[in-house]
């Protein structure tokens, strides 16, 4: 026997309430704003809008062991809050290297390391990023046989006053992928 209308007509109303309850609620924040949060939610999509940091998160409850980098999973600047912050973004599109790095007038270096040990493609925006001396070997690297950059209109500064010219030494890395367009100055 068929489903009276009525009858159809609440249950697809009721289908379409369970699975829009069961999606994640999105809410836009500020990177400040996140970490800040006094009751983080697990069932959220945090959107933070800062420049260069841009992106969604997730909360993540059970994990209070991650080490946070800056740019791929965060603490709470609550200390009752034990879990962290997940950024949601595709591994094979890479990590951008403007999300682990707090000073811009400072070297990358540092941010580099840790967008290293989080994924094996770091990307470089269209902008100027000041480099000191840096040696990168496969135990830096999250694969360790594998290190990809890709550059977008993008410029290497060697720091001032230095007096090498070396400034980027890659060792031993098995498959090495640059790409884009990058000057060096």
């Amino acid at each position: 026997m068929p489903m009276p209308k009525s009858s159809f007509y609440i249950f697809c109303l009721l289908l379409s309430a369970l699975v829009g309850s069961a999606q994640a609620q999105i809410e836009s924040i500020s990177l400040r704003g996140l970490i800040t949060l006094k009751n983080p939610s697990s069932n959220k999509i945090y959107r933070v809008t800062d420049a260069g940091k841009q992106g969604d998160w997730k909360y993540d409850a059970t994990d209070n062991e991650s080490i946070a980098n800056g740019g791929t999973v965060l603490e709470s600047a609550n200390r009752t809050i034990k879990g962290r912050y997940k950024r949601v973004f595709e591994y094979e599109d890479g990590v951008n290297i403007d999300w682990f790095l707090d000073n811009p007038s400072a070297p990358i270096n540092e941010g580099l390391l840790w967008a290293l040990a989080a994924c094996d493609r770091v990307n470089f925006t269209a902008k100027t990023y000041i480099i000191a001396p840096i040696v990168i070997t496969p135990k830096q690297l999250v694969n360790p046989r594998r290190l990809r950059l890709y550059f977008q209109n993008t410029v290497l500064k060697a720091q001032n006053g230095l007096n090498k010219i070396k400034v980027l030494h890659l060792e031993d890395i098995q498959e090495l992928t640059l790409g884009g367009s990058l000057t060096l100055d």
